[in-house]
């Protein structure tokens, strides 16, 4: 019989840099095993930097919203139709929902190929708010 392993996942790696710190602090001193990381985000490199640096597994965080007021993200792709008024992604799983599906993919191998560019090796694929 197989022993069963836990597996403890990091959300949002790259969002801001108290996230990047905190998921530091989980991989290497706490139980975190693996962590999700967003390649549109302002502090994506420094996470992914963290990431490669202390060996810890990651998987791509695909983002087509920004739900917050004062820390927005936009588009890596030009994908008109993810963006609000304001350049960023949309705040709400119902804008996003209105999209181009053509720009959500295009936008989805843009952030594949940013997380790639930075050397990490993506072990697994989810969604941000499950768009």
């Amino acid at each position: 019989m197989s022993k069963i392993r836990l597996v403890v996942q990091g959300d949002d790696l790259g969002m801001c840099r108290a996230v990047n710190e905190g998921t530091q602090v989980a991989a290497t001193e706490g139980i975190l095993t693996q962590t999700s990381v967003m390649a549109p985000t302002p502090w994506f490199a420094e996470g992914a930097a963290m990431a490669k640096r202390v060996g810890l597994p990651v998987g791509l965080h695909i983002t087509l919203t920004c739900e917050w007021d004062y820390l927005r993200w936009a588009p890596l792709s030009p994908a008109p139709s993810l963006r609000g008024d304001d350049g960023t992604f949309h705040r709400t799983v119902e804008e996003a929902a209105k999209a181009d599906p053509r720009e959500a993919v295009a936008e989805a191998h843009a952030q594949a190929d940013r997380a790639v560019a930075l050397g990490l090796d993506i072990t697994y694929v989810d969604p941000h708010m499950g768009v």
